[in-house]
């Protein structure tokens, strides 16, 4: 596994920060013409030799990098959602007490803005 510093996967996220907007991912130039020669999509005709020889590890780990910056994304997005949902019941539990003490008669008045807000 390659290890990586926290500025280097917090570069590749602010990068796939912008990649996002865009409808699909677009490798850098040196990357897409590394990409298509391992491809077998250069205008050279290739055999399978070749391909394995011109086959760059720079593209490996790029993809690696990006597949794991999208899962560590969506992984962050997922425990935000939790935490989201989490508060949301801490919240409406004791509303739920409140308005129903209001109904009840037991409390005079309830505006559940000024209570939690």
């Amino acid at each position: 596994m390659v290890r990586l510093s926290v500025s280097a996967i917090y570069g590749e996220h602010q990068k796939a920060k912008t990649w996002k907007r865009r409808p699909f991912y677009t490798p850098p130039p040196r990357l897409a013409r590394a990409d298509s020669s391992v491809n077998g999509l250069s205008s050279t005709p290739s055999t399978g030799a070749e391909d394995v020889s011109n086959h760059d590890p720079l593209v490996d780990a790029h993809r690696r990098l990006i597949s794991e910056v999208f899962f560590l994304r969506s992984q962050v997005q997922n425990m935000m959602a939790r935490r989201d949902l989490l508060v949301h019941q801490v919240r409406a539990s004791p509303r739920w007490e409140l308005m129903k003490e209001w109904l009840e008669k037991r409390v005079e008045h309830w505006d559940p803005e000024e209570e939690y807000h």
